[in-house]
């Protein structure tokens, strides 16, 4: 694994990047407890090529924002999936479920008033856009239907979320600093 990157200084507050880095996550054995040994198989290795441009920019003293789109191109996702055991029966267990693609789009910003000591704001949104694109596994419903993986959203992966954070400090004595914060955060509903 590894990474190269590319800053430019557009102007003297604002810095354009572009990153490509490559991680790789080991294969193994599935732990869960089993009768029949033989219903665990191992699973392999997933690879992960990770694309990102951005800018880091501040555009006043009180005012950071900072913008990032990316693109994670996924080669045997490791995940939970049905397969079949040496009995024949369907064992859930850590496998590899084909290849992913994830596309997302990242805005946040702080701000920190020179008007209020003390205090910042701060807030994020996010979108993405995680589907697995080919798969040879198949999963099962909760009535039992087989459901390909392929073109299935990615476990864990909202399409869009956003978080709020207003900050205060404020000395209370002689070296002791209090921090208030509020914090609000929500993400749509995921599988």
């Amino acid at each position: 694994s590894g990474h190269i990157g590319l800053d430019w200084n557009v102007f003297e507050n604002a810095l354009l990047y572009a990153k490509y880095s490559r991680a790789i996550k080991s294969g193994g054995f599935f732990g869960a407890a089993t009768d029949n040994g033989d219903d665990v198989s191992p699973y392999e290795q997933e690879t992960n090529d990770a694309f990102e441009i951005g800018l880091k920019s501040n555009p006043t003293d009180e005012l950071q924002v900072n913008l990032a789109a990316y693109y994670y191109d996924y080669q045997d996702i490791q995940g939970l999936g049905g397969t079949p055991g040496a009995t024949g029966a369907i064992t859930q267990q850590l496998t590899n479920l084909g290849d992913a693609e994830h596309i997302g789009l990242e805005l946040d910003a702080n701000w920190v008033p020179s008007q209020i000591p003390g205090f910042s704001l701060g807030i994020s949104a996010s979108w993405l856009d995680a589907e697995i694109v080919s798969s040879d596994l198949a999963g099962f419903t909760q009535d039992s239907q087989v459901v390909s993986f392929e073109g299935l959203t990615r476990d864990f992966a909202p399409d869009f979320s956003y978080a709020i954070n207003a900050q205060q400090e404020a000395e209370l004595s002689n070296g002791i600093l209090g921090t208030f914060s509020a914090n609000y955060s929500w993400r749509e509903e995921q599988r």
